[in-house]
């Protein structure tokens, strides 16, 4: 696996996360779309039209 087209890096060594967003939260927030949910979690980027 590459990182922003370096070396190659062992899946490993890759830093991870797991952001979970409650049934709950959605609804107070309003979120209605996936985009709308992936904002607000930290550290993710969605793109619309992308995937």
């Amino acid at each position: 696996m590459t990182i922003g087209g370096e070396e190659l890096v062992s899946i490993l060594d890759v830093p991870n996360t797991v952001s979970v967003i409650t049934r709950q939260r959605i609804e107070d927030q309003n979120l209605v779309t996936m985009v709308d949910a992936l904002a607000q979690t930290p550290a993710s980027m969605s793109q619309p039209g992308t995937g």
